[in-house]
C-alpha cells in the first residue's frame, strides 16, 4: 500500500485578478490600505481600518479618550 501525500496549492493570484480586485473595491467606495495574498488564490484587502493609528504623544491619547476639554 502507498502512501500519497495531498496535492500542495501554492498558486497565488495573479497580477491581472489583484487589479480586478482593487479595481472593484476602489468603484465601492473602499480605499485599499494593503493586500495580502494567500496560496490557493486567496486575496485579501484590506483598508485602513484595520490599521488603527496609535497617539503620537499623551496629548493625543488624552484627547482620543475624551479627557481633554
Amino acid at each position: 500500500m502507498t502512501a500519497h501525500a495531498p496535492a500542495k496549492i501554492s498558486e497565488y493570484a495573479s497580477e491581472s485578478v489583484t487589479r480586478k480586485l482593487v479595481e472593484r473595491a476602489r468603484a465601492a467606495a473602499i480605499e485599499p490600505a494593503a493586500i495580502v495574498f494567500l496560496p490557493g488564490g486567496e486575496v485579501r484587502i484590506l483598508t485602513s481600518a484595520a490599521f488603527p493609528a496609535a497617539p503620537r504623544d499623551e496629548f493625543e491619547a488624552l484627547e482620543a479618550a475624551g479627557k481633554l476639554g
